[in-house]
């Protein structure tokens, strides 16, 4: 499965962009991408947010722990039982949140 690797991405629209692309692209996942503007008509807050209604939200939660996007489903531990490397690597996690409920929202914020 493809990576990605948002550590040294340095600004919000451009973390959401590539893991909103990465969802649709890896998982076939209905992800779309909401904008500053967006967000504050919505109550959100002022960041750019990546909303997948049908994104499993125990996927968001193992993305939030430092774990796999499909780690709910898969599991942590290959067969042999060497761990998983995690498909997604988050930036520092003061520049993002994390809404599980029945689907998910992940929003970048600049520090």
């Amino acid at each position: 499965m493809k990576k990605l690797n948002l550590n040294n991405v340095k600004h919000p629209k451009t973390a959401a962009k590539k893991l909103c692309k990465w969802l649709k692209e890896t998982g076939g996942w209905n992800a779309e991408l909401v904008t500053p503007d967006s967000a504050k008509n919505n109550g959100w807050g002022n960041g750019w947010y990546v909303v997948c209604e049908e994104c499993p939200y125990e996927g968001l939660v193992c993305l939030s722990l430092g774990g796999s996007v499909y780690a709910g489903e898969f599991g942590y531990y290959y067969p042999n039982g060497e761990y998983k490397e995690p498909e997604v690597l988050m930036c520092d996690n003061d520049n993002w949140i994390a809404e599980p409920y029945y689907s998910w929202a992940l929003g970048f914020f600049k520090q």
